[in-house]
């Protein structure tokens, strides 16, 4: 049985695109770069932001460093709480931990940064350990999902990982755990094969996640 539930943030908890894309205009205005599409920066919810600008933008080592800086600097100045829980999802987040399943977060956003919007929607009672990236972002997702299993004393045939990206189906892989993907957030699963990342199916609100959860029995053979 499922005794244990590691969430995403963007795109799996909340809906953030509209404070992150507000910083990423904020800030390839700010480094004198060519507007980016709606679809580009869609794209950097998800991955790091160090990757995201130097893939979409194509900045140098510097040029990441100043941006990352600049999108922070906005981010955390307020942008971070334009955004909004996903109908239910704080309830169910609520209902699992009084059936005395554990809930923690594992995010690609900055640790102190994901703590703060976590706690102001109030996840924060329920989601408990929360961690996201170092500053540097030198932690990769599964790190970051085993930071959790860690404090947690979850072992890996009763833990799942909820989210909405490949990358967090790759960490989940890499950490040794199963994967229960969302279609409501940000990616896009649609006609992929996920029987290589132990996919215990496939939640299409967060009343499809409960329904999951709930008795599940996961083998990763």
């Amino acid at each position: 049985m499922i005794k244990n539930v590691i969430f995403d943030l963007d795109g799996t908890l909340l809906d953030t695109s509209a404070g992150i894309i507000e910083s990423i205009q904020y800030t390839v205005d700010k480094m004198g770069s060519s507007p980016l599409s709606h679809e580009q920066m869609l794209s950097f919810i998800g991955p790091s932001l160090q990757r995201s600008f130097a893939d979409v933008c194509g900045y140098d080592e510097n040029e990441v460093m100043r941006a990352v800086e600049l999108f922070r600097e906005r981010y955390s100045s307020g942008a971070m709480y334009n955004a909004a829980p996903y109908e239910g999802i704080l309830s169910l987040c609520k209902r699992l931990r009084d059936d005395g399943i554990a809930v923690a977060v594992a995010t690609n956003k900055k640790e102190d940064l994901a703590r703060k919007v976590l706690s102001h929607f109030g996840f924060d009672k329920y989601c408990r350990p929360i961690h996201g990236a170092d500053p540097n972002a030198h932690l990769k997702k599964s790190d970051i999902i085993l930071l959790c299993m860690g404090e947690m004393n979850a072992a890996s045939e009763e833990t799942v990982m909820v989210g909405d990206t490949m990358g967090d189906a790759k960490g989940a892989r890499e950490a040794g755990i199963a994967f229960l993907p969302v279609s409501y957030g940000f990616g896009d699963f649609d006609g992929m094969d996920l029987t290589e990342y132990h996919c215990v199916g496939i939640a299409s609100s967060p009343a499809d996640i409960g329904t999951y959860i709930r008795g599940k029995e996961i083998s990763l053979q």
